[in-house]
């Protein structure tokens, strides 16, 4: 019986309006990154040894007919490198983790923060049967031990090739060599249960903290695509401390193969990066010299309970985790003994965040004192000012009214129903009236589409000025008019168009999901990337997958599989660069 694709789709609705944005920070450190642009030398490496010119990779093996080399933009592994006669057995290309930059710990458990790996990698075989001898199998460890091989060596790999005719990614540890593993986690969401020989991107997360494994994969079709780019699909997590307190010294790619002739396995775009901390503000922000001890609140990212300290000018200062995203730091009267700055900084392990300043106004003078050094980011549409956000001031010893000017788009008030592009604020004596009294800031009903950022600065006579740090995103107009009328035409066994009728948004995007009905909407202020190629443009919620994003009323939808329902949905919007609606 010949198969067809069977087709429904979702009635196009109009983009949804985001309800909040935030600029999230993870400050991280790519400690390897290698896309092998630069050739190694045109033959293969046949001996255990560096591959070709290459000072990062070597090679080790066991048939006396494998090889590697690095060129023409990828790593290339092969069972038949020269005329010799083809046998059994396996081949690795590695990199050693000492020389991964700091902060990199070659013990998974002692990183800073989250690890991430991205890579990709390929096969010949359409049914890859795995790790014994004469099989073929593909994999990249992530962190193993020296001296890895099929039946020695223990440690974290992502492997491709099992016995049976299902052949899905697999997150493993390995304890004897690739030839013994433990599953952790293999690819399990639709599309992505059954791999042969097509190009993958791979990403995995390990986080110390809690031993925690991610695993993400995309089919990339007929070509790498650099797993950086665009959006993989999340396989699920699961926790594994097996080998994460050992030194696993090198990574890289593993081939196992047999005799078949002109085998290969490919690796290209091999990213490593470590997660590190962050500080976005520090509360309060300053401090009058001479004046008693207090408690320090530092917002940011990335800390880690029992590991994260806060540094005062270099030296720790007794620490309490509260949040991955807070912590407090006793500051005692010693350390704001006397008129300056101080900069603080969070230490996880050997990882430094950005550096913050402390500002200690010096005795008997003019001061202003904050809550706070930045805001959480705002978001409005264009026409509409924000939401506001509020932090509070005090002043001592002033000779002036202070003065608080909002920068381009932001304005201020002291009573959150007037605003103003300033505000001054009344003095009882030598202090604010009211103090602590509360400010508020918001972004303007006039500023037009963009994404924004600036300081509210705080400043009165004789003292020293003190900032709040503001973001915010004004989104563009959202379209009144969904586009209609969605039809099928040139119907094929892997591919379809689609056409519609445009609505009034500058922009369409489209989405398409096997199996159901679209289950996510597109979120506004984001950008997608879309790919007509099933399943390689951006992930919306689960299975739901970018295919188009621009302005015409149809796309060629290609990569599909005969005999699955898909369902469409099309969406209006305005804006780009992170102002979509």
């Amino acid at each position: 019986m010949k198969k067809k694709l069977l087709f429904n789709y979702v009635k196009t609705t109009a983009f949804i309006l985001m309800l909040g944005f935030s600029f999230t920070i993870y400050g991280q450190i790519t400690v390897f990154s290698d896309d092998f642009a630069t050739s190694a030398g045109t033959s293969f490496t046949t001996a255990s040894t560096a591959i070709g010119s290459s000072t990062r990779w070597n090679q080790t093996r066991s048939g006396a007919d494998f090889g590697a080399k690095i060129d023409s933009g990828i790593l290339t592994m092969t069972n038949d490198s020269s005329g010799a006669s083809n046998v059994n057995g396996w081949n690795m290309g590695f990199a050693n983790t000492a020389s991964f930059i700091s902060p990199y710990n070659s013990t998974l458990a002692s990183n800073p923060g989250i690890v991430t790996w991205t890579f990709n990698m390929r096969q010949q075989q359409s049914n890859p049967s795995g790790f014994g001898s004469g099989n073929y199998g593909v994999a990249f460890i992530l962190a193993g031990t020296t001296g890895t091989t099929r039946t020695t060596g223990t440690g974290y790999a992502v492997t491709l090739g099992n016995s049976g005719k299902i052949d899905p990614v697999k997150l493993v540890s390995y304890s004897s060599g690739l030839g013994t593993t433990n599953t952790i986690i293999q690819s399990n969401t639709a599309g992505l249960t059954d791999f042969g020989n097509p190009y993958l991107s791979v990403k995995v997360t390990y986080t110390p903290s809690t031993n925690t494994w991610q695993l993400f994969v995309r089919n990339d079709g007929v070509s790498f695509i650099d797993p950086i780019t665009g959006s993989l699909t999340s396989q699920g997590t699961a926790t594994n401390a097996t080998y994460t307190s050992s030194t696993l010294g090198i990574m890289g790619g593993f081939w196992n193969a047999g005799t078949r002739s002109n085998q290969v396995a490919n690796f290209d775009n091999v990213k490593v990066t470590v997660v590190v901390p962050t500080i976005t503000s520090l509360s309060p922000s300053s401090a009058v010299a001479g004046t008693s001890s207090f408690t320090l609140t530092v917002a940011g990212t990335g800390f880690v309970s029992g590991t994260s300290v806060v540094r005062w000018n270099g030296s720790n200062r007794t620490t309490n985790f509260v949040s991955p995203t807070q912590l407090t730091a006793a500051i005692t009267a010693a350390d704001i003994l006397t008129s300056g700055a101080a900069t603080l900084t969070v230490a996880n392990g050997a990882a430094f965040s950005n550096a913050q300043t402390f500002t200690i106004d010096p005795a008997g003078q003019p001061a202003l004192t904050l809550s706070t050094t930045a805001l959480s980011s705002q978001t409005t549409t264009t026409g509409t000012a924000s939401s506001a956000l509020t932090y509070s001031i005090t002043g001592a010893n002033l000779t002036a009214d202070p003065i608080v000017t909002a920068p381009t788009n932001f304005e201020v008030s002291k009573d959150g129903t007037t605003y103003a592009a300033t505000s001054i604020l009344a003095r009882t004596g030598n202090t604010i009236t009211g103090q602590p009294l509360t400010l508020y800031s918001r972004i303007k009903a006039s500023a037009a589409a963009g994404i924004y950022l600036g300081s509210v600065i705080n400043a009165a006579t004789g003292a020293i000025s003190k900032n709040v740090a503001v973001t915010g995103i004004v989104l563009s107009a959202k379209p009144t008019t969904q586009a209609t009328s969605v039809v099928f035409s040139t119907v094929t066994s892997t591919s379809f168009t689609t056409s519609w009728t445009n609505g009034n948004g500058s922009n369409r995007l489209v989405l398409i999901r096997a199996g159901s009905a679209i289950n996510a909407s597109p979120v506004s202020g984001v950008s997608y990337d879309s790919d007509a190629s099933f399943g390689n443009g951006s992930e919306v919620g689960t299975a739901n997958y970018v295919v188009y994003n621009g302005s015409s009323n149809s796309v060629t939808i290609t990569d599909l599989q005969p005999a699955t329902t898909y369902f469409i949905a099309v969406y209006e919007f305005n804006g780009s660069g992170g102002t979509e609606n």
